[in-house]
């Protein structure tokens, strides 16, 4: 995809994503969250800042801390991700 697509085209956010979804579900962490960043990254600087898929990406951040029980972490991503659905 990305030999034929903008560096922050939103289906590159979208693979990435993806990934993250797979190694999340087989309780690979340290990859998942690798790969949410880097979702978050593409869709901080593709969507609007209010953008509601920006909040789940910071859920999705949250409970792959959890699942490393790194509790702190957690906690700072699921804040994130009600401040932004309150914008």
């Amino acid at each position: 995809q990305q030999q034929y697509l903008l560096p922050n085209h939103r289906s590159i956010a979208t693979t990435y994503n993806n990934l993250a979804h797979g190694y999340f579900a087989q309780g690979k962490y340290d990859e998942c969250l690798i790969y949410y960043q880097k979702t978050l990254e593409l869709e901080r600087s593709s969507l609007a800042d209010d953008h509601p898929t920006i909040a789940l990406t910071y859920h999705n951040l949250s409970t792959a801390y959890v699942g490393m029980k790194q509790y702190k972490q957690g906690l700072e991503y699921a804040q994130k991700a009600v401040e932004q659905c309150r914008k």
